[in-house]
């Protein structure tokens, strides 16, 4: 048997060669002879090499790459859809027609709503036109760390963020000649486009069922702290429009106005740290910006600091509505009567402001009836 195998054995290593399976021995040679020197005349061996580390592997994307502004390495301990060589990371999104990996979506807000507290919270006082902007109004603390938390992971399982840029900074007068630049994503009623600049113009998003259900516990909290200050309701009145937003340390998002006549009265606004603050869970402060005036100054400004964890409103003048402007301005007209807002991330900062904004879409209502 063992000479049997033997030539079974022989027979397909030769058919494996004719087949080009297996590399042909190269032919044989004699080496040149040489006297070999004794052991005390040869060199001393050369020191082995360090180990190489390891090979990181490297992450699946999914997506293309396009240059980007660069973050701060600290600010990257969650997904703001960039690497630490300031190139987007769109990151894998599993399902079509959604810019989030939906399973970590579901999951995600599973666990917001284990920690979430309701509708109503405990000692919300509301400030009232804060600064005397009228129609501004702020909550803090709207948001406990352990809700920041859980909205973090939110954010996180959202991989597709457009980049949007939103004029000259009226703010940081260093920076007047730069644009102000953002990440957003935008969730409304189909066929809805977003406003600002973007490189390439697109519907919004659809909401979709997990996105609706973190809307409904928001409005309904917004609603419940700031009660008959926001004018809302399930009806025609009823939000319907989410943005989500990321801002980096020392960016701007410079005042402006929301459309004047396309959204409906009131909008929200809740914002917290990508990451812990130095002194706070919840991230690191930043500054609402409000002005007031022509195009070339603003003759009215009221800066307001503001925790992470803020929520806060914007009703009246402080929104700029053409229902409630002297001069009856639409879309972005300026005028002197009603206040721009914007914001300022921390200076010094290390961590990325994170912001839902609700709005009620006064348009698409206004089609249907």
């Amino acid at each position: 048997p063992s000479a049997k195998r033997s030539k079974s054995v022989a027979a397909a290593a030769t058919s494996a060669r004719q087949g080009g399976l297996m590399a042909t021995p190269a032919p044989a040679h004699t080496a040149p002879t040489t006297a070999t020197p004794p052991a005390s005349e040869l060199p001393a061996p050369a020191p082995a090499p360090a180990p190489a580390p390891a090979p990181v592997a490297a992450k699946d994307t999914g997506g293309p790459s396009g240059a980007v502004p660069e973050l701060p390495a600290s600010a990257l301990a969650h997904n703001l859809g960039f690497s630490i060589g300031g190139q987007r990371r769109s990151g894998r999104v599993r399902h079509v027609g959604d810019p989030a990996d939906t399973g970590q979506l579901w999951d995600a807000l599973k666990h917001f709503e284990r920690v979430w507290r309701g509708a109503q919270i405990p000692a919300a006082e509301v400030m009232r036109d804060v600064g005397g902007v009228c129609g501004l109004h702020v909550c803090h603390a709207l948001l406990s760390a352990d809700e920041v938390r859980a909205l973090r992971l939110v954010f996180d399982a959202h991989k597709c963020w457009a980049q949007y840029i939103y004029g000259t900074s009226q703010v940081v007068p260093e920076r007047a000649d730069l644009n102000s630049v953002l990440q957003r994503i935008d969730f409304g009623p189909v066929g809805c486009m977003p406003e600002g600049v973007v490189a390439s113009q697109s519907p919004m998003w659809p909401i979709g069922p997990a996105r609706s259900r973190l809307l409904q516990l928001l409005q309904q909290r917004m609603r419940a702290v700031f009660g008959p200050l926001l004018p809302w309701d399930d009806t025609e009145r009823a939000p319907d429009m989410m943005q989500f937003t990321q801002m980096r340390p020392n960016e701007e998002l410079a005042p402006h106005y929301d459309s004047r006549d396309r959204w409906g009265e009131g909008i929200a606004s809740l914002a917290w740290g990508q990451g812990e603050g130095l002194d706070q869970p919840e991230g690191e402060p930043w500054t609402l910006c409000m002005r007031r005036g022509n195009a070339r100054a603003a003759h009215d400004c009221v800066d307001i600091p503001l925790p992470a964890g803020t929520g806060y409103i914007i009703t009246r003048e402080a929104q700029g509505r053409t229902e409630y402007c002297a001069a009856q301005k639409v879309a972005h007209q300026r005028c002197t009567c009603c206040w721009l807002h914007g914001v300022q991330t921390q200076r010094d900062g290390f961590v990325a402001r994170q912001s839902v904004t609700i709005r009620v879409y006064a348009k698409w209502h206004a089609a249907k009836g």
